[in-house]
């Protein structure tokens, strides 16, 4: 269990005692729950969206990928892995892709297997029960999400996570505490997704999909699969800075390379290393294990990966060699002595200021057509809000204002209906042709119609800061729909 490696989530204090169902601290006597001997911190305020019990099958996990996966970390790292990983904790564990061949392998003395989701953590036990090897290292479970303090000060000499970062809300925060339970000289590393690379894996694959509708308007299974992972990599990608926005989503977040190291230095890490998984990897190979994870057939797949190696160059020339992996080893130390640095947190953000008619459009008209459609709630207004907006520049939200409450849509959702009626001379970036739709009921607490209805304004939110006034009519009647559309 390594009950000398945690403390109280509620006071901090030490040391924390096992009765048999719970842990207790002995300053404060708050109870930490013991969940079949897992230790649960989190307590079911946090879970996973991931299905448990298909996720090894859905993931092709198993011992020959947990091995495999091990070993291509170290030759990643180099000259960087240790002798000895020493006492260990691994964040998001899952069912035990890396764990499995972390406790095989004997390279750390102990090990603390973490993940949000008690049922994962059984998961992992029941896999790493098979294992001989494993059986004969102290092994810990307990679940933890990022919010949890519970973790007592340099305890640990490593702290490993792979594909774990990316679903945490609050990355400085954990980084935060990760640094506080690393001993003097541990480190930790995580691989995790590269934003850069998505990015222009998603501007090649939307050209792809243009030319193949060029080529044959008729709908496909595996046309659609491809937009779809397109358009949800989209709005993951221009909605990185809207933090509540993306506490929503599975995947939180994509890293930039230098970002990363440079949060990682101001949190007080000795060193910070993104290291590319794949160098100058062609987008073709990428696109292939896509079309293989969505389930595209082979012949389609053959097509679509052909394409993006042979157009997929006017994006990824652009980029530097290690921003071309698809994947980062991301790599920190601790130094060894005291620290004494003190920092005063993230920047504020800066206010989104209003563009209008002077906001940059990338050389052609925008369109749009709003379909918005108001009824009254017990507690306010429910306004259904669907359709479209085609501009030659990245969009964050539409905003669509009643009463002077405003409320926020994402447009991302795949139109190729648009692309196909608008863009068929490719004037408009297939990216944001073939992306453009939205589709929500907003609610608007304590609004109520007057008289003349309801006083409505859409602005449309672009990703540079600029704002766009939508020109509608002046007020929008209770259950009669409306267009607003140019």
């Amino acid at each position: 269990m390594l009950t000398t490696k945690f403390r109280c989530p509620a006071c901090g204090g030490t040391p924390l005692r096992d009765t048999g169902d719970k842990l207790v601290c002995e300053r404060c006597a708050h109870g930490t729950p013991l969940v079949d001997g897992i230790v649960d911190f989190v307590g079911g305020r946090f879970d996973t969206a991931l299905d448990v019990e298909a996720y090894d099958s859905g993931h092709s996990i198993g011992e020959h990928s947990s091995e495999r996966h091990y070993n291509d970390l170290r030759i990643l790292a180099g000259h960087r892995w240790p002798v000895s990983l020493g006492s260990t904790v691994e964040i998001g564990c899952g069912t035990g892709l890396y764990s499995r061949a972390l406790a095989s392998h004997g390279e750390a003395r102990e090990i603390l297997l973490t993940d949000v989701s008690v049922d994962m953590l059984r998961l992992c036990r029941k896999q790493l029960a098979r294992d001989t090897t494993s059986s004969r290292l102290q092994i810990g479970f307990a679940t933890y999400s990022s919010n949890e303090t519970c973790f007592r000060d340099a305890v640990f000499d490593t702290c490993a996570g792979t594909s774990v970062l990316h679903h945490i809300p609050d990355v400085r925060a954990v980084l935060a505490d990760i640094f506080r339970a690393l001993k003097p000289g541990g480190r930790a590393f995580f691989l995790e997704p590269n934003q850069r690379h998505d990015r222009a894996l998603g501007q090649t694959l939307a050209d792809v999909l243009a030319i193949l509708y060029a080529r044959d308007a008729e709908w496909s299974e595996d046309k659609q699969r491809i937009l779809n992972l397109i358009a949800e990599s989209r709005r993951r990608l221009l909605h990185q800075e809207d933090h509540d926005f993306m506490a929503t989503l599975e995947d939180k977040h994509m890293f930039i390379a230098e970002a990363f190291e440079a949060m990682a230095l101001e949190l007080g890490f000795a060193t910070a290393e993104a290291i590319p998984s794949r160098p100058g990897e062609n987008p073709a190979a990428t696109t292939r294990e896509l079309c293989h994870e969505v389930g595209a057939s082979q012949g389609f797949t053959d097509i679509i990966a052909g394409l993006a190696g042979s157009i997929g160059g006017r994006y990824f020339d652009l980029l530097s060699p290690r921003d071309r992996s698809p994947s980062l080893l991301l790599w920190l130390t601790k130094g060894v002595g005291p620290q004494a640095r003190t920092f005063q947190g993230p920047s504020p953000r800066r206010a989104v200021p209003s563009g209008g008619a002077e906001a940059v459009l990338g050389g052609m008209p925008p369109h749009w057509r709003f379909n918005l459609h108001a009824q009254a709630i017990p507690d306010g207004i429910r306004l259904r809000t669907e359709g479209w907006c085609l501009l030659n520049v990245e969009v964050r939200w539409i905003r669509v204002t009643l009463n002077g409450v405003a409320k926020d849509v994402p447009l991302w959702l795949p139109r190729p209906d648009v692309h196909l009626a608008l863009n068929k001379s490719g004037l408009y970036g297939a990216w944001n042709a073939l992306c453009c739709g939205l589709d929500a009921d907003l609610i608007y607490p304590g609004v109520q119609a007057g008289d003349d209805g309801l006083a409505v304004a859409v602005e449309i939110v672009l990703c540079d800061g600029n704002v766009l006034s939508v020109r509608a009519q002046p007020t929008l009647r209770l259950d009669q729909p409306a267009v607003i559309a140019v």
